[in-house]
């Protein structure tokens, strides 16, 4: 299941929603499209301006997620749904997401 939150302005309510779905109807993986051409919704402490001129191509513009609620919806996934559900981005974010979210 893709999720796009770099075209879309997805809430973190939303995230969970679609990991509970994928569960539900047994997809095994839930992929954050989190970059692209519009806008940079994963948060950079390196690079913080990435997500300034974020541009809403389909509605109002996605904003740079918090940390902490990437944090919790991955430990989310790891607690209720290994089983099932992994979440996937794309490798070189996906690199970054898992070294900053396994060190809590």
């Amino acid at each position: 299941m893709l999720v796009d939150t770099a075209r879309t302005a997805v809430s973190v309510q939303d995230l969970y929603q679609a990991v509970n779905l994928a569960r539900f109807y047994k997809v095994p993986y839930v992929h954050l499209h989190m970059t692209d051409d519009h806008a940079w919704t994963f948060p950079s402490t390196t690079f913080p301006a990435l997500g300034s001129l974020n541009i809403g191509f389909r509605g109002p513009e996605p904003q740079v997620y918090n940390a902490s609620d990437l944090r919790a919806l991955v430990a989310y996934v790891n607690r209720n749904h290994n089983d099932h559900t992994h979440m996937q981005t794309h490798s070189s974010i996906r690199r970054v997401l898992v070294q900053s979210c396994t060190h809590i």
